[in-house]
């Protein structure tokens, strides 16, 4: 993971106009941009200082996007001036707040994965990755390391029901120690996931709802 920051003054622009600009122009202008995990719109009107904090896949992402005719029409723009951009590595192990599980996309089932990935690649622009996870045949869609849907064979050996959330945790393995502490359960144990090479499970609360534990990748 790599952060971007890039700060700009406004020039014979309003902030209302920059508003409106950066929902009708810019930010479709970054909808589909390589190795882009997020993007922080900064605003501050008090001293005309603007920009974003970009979330990068890996610094090659980045690095990739400022020799991009995009971030040159942004040091071209007649409207912004003062453009600076500074990288950031990121300390790996490193976590301050809370570790809960966050939302990650989510698990299907289907009897024809044939079928399946016809649909799911023509509902995201993403081609469909292949793989066995405990035994069972899925299909994932993915964008830039994160899970869109995972789509898994209805079989007698898959004991996931149906629609299932991906929550997101930075450990699986601790992430199940607490949920069997709280008195959920464990559907398929933790393994590892051929496409992304992160750790993943699926378990159930008490009331037997079923998700999915997947750790994100670096």
């Amino acid at each position: 993971m790599h952060i971007q920051v890039v700060n700009f003054k406004l020039q014979g622009l309003s902030h209302e106009q920059y508003m409106k600009a950066c929902k009708e122009q810019f930010a479709p202008a970054f909808r589909d941009m390589p190795g882009l995990i997020s993007k922080v719109w900064l605003s501050n009107p008090e001293t005309n200082t603007y920009g974003g904090v970009y979330t990068w896949r890996d610094k090659a992402a980045a690095d990739a996007y400022l020799a991009s005719d995009l971030f040159r029409s942004i040091q071209n723009h007649p409207n912004l001036t003062e453009v600076t951009s500074t990288n950031f590595g990121v300390l790996d192990g490193i976590v301050t707040g809370p570790t809960h599980p966050d939302p990650f996309g989510f698990a299907a089932v289907s009897q024809d994965l044939t079928a399946a990935r016809q649909f799911y690649e023509r509902l995201y622009p993403y081609k469909a990755i292949e793989g066995i996870f405990a035994g069972i045949k899925y299909i994932s869609i993915m964008k830039d390391g994160v899970t869109l849907v995972n789509v898994f064979e209805k079989s007698a050996a898959n004991p996931i029901h149906g629609t299932i959330p991906i929550l997101k945790v930075d450990s699986v393995k601790q992430s199940l120690e607490a949920l069997e502490a709280l008195g959920g359960s464990v559907v398929i144990p933790e393994t590892t996931c051929p496409c992304t090479d992160t750790s993943f499970a699926v378990c159930a609360d008490p009331g037997g709802n079923q998700f999915m534990f997947k750790e994100a990748t670096n």
